[in-house]
């Protein structure tokens, strides 16, 4: 008796594509940390002005859906190598921001990075999702980028109106007045 999923000729029912953009996500990730990690230490003070500043729900949405427009352009235009450069660069700026983080805060920086890119981490995988439902498909990808919109739109109001003033109160409840250095 055989395993459906494990059958001989399973590996080729799945498109070249998949295996393309899966090495290239993977790529864009690790090089966006390396690069991050190779950066001199002028650069990561700058860093810690991330959690002094205000932002703009407008540009935290803009941010979060502008690659699934992008990608439903690219799958519309029927264009996969697009949708191939849109998930490696996404995935690129993941890992860089996640890397500078880390090297900013030390041993702190996994949480800092919870908090500071939290909407990215849920509308990454999210994003990815898109993108292979979209290899191989007729020119409608509405459906789905109405989904993956409505989805991501919620991840960015939840982080701006939950997580991000928690992390405010954080910083506020630990260091006091010394907390906001640039604003004063």
């Amino acid at each position: 008796m055989q395993i459906p999923y494990l059958h001989k000729h399973a590996l080729q029912q799945i498109p070249l594509n998949f295996f393309l953009f899966i090495g290239l996500w993977f790529l864009g990730l690790f090089l966006g940390m390396i690069v991050a990690a190779d950066l001199d230490d002028l650069v990561l003070p700058l860093m810690r002005f991330s959690i002094s500043g205000e932002v703009s729900i407008i540009r935290q949405l803009a941010a979060v859906l502008l690659p699934f427009l992008f990608a439903a352009i690219a799958a519309y235009l029927g264009k996969p190598y697009l949708l191939h450069i849109i998930c490696f660069f996404k995935t690129f700026v993941f890992g860089f921001c996640s890397m500078l983080i880390y090297c900013t805060y030390g041993s702190a920086g996994w949480l800092i990075r919870l908090f500071l890119q939290f909407s990215d981490i849920l509308s990454l995988p999210l994003l990815c999702w898109y993108c292979l439902r979209q290899f191989g498909r007729s020119r409608q990808p509405y459906k789905d980028l109405i989904y993956c919109g409505l989805l991501a739109g919620i991840f960015v109001c939840i982080d701006y109106f939950a997580v991000l003033p928690f992390l405010a109160e954080l910083i506020d409840y630990s260091m006091g007045r010394y907390a906001y250095s640039c604003w004063i």
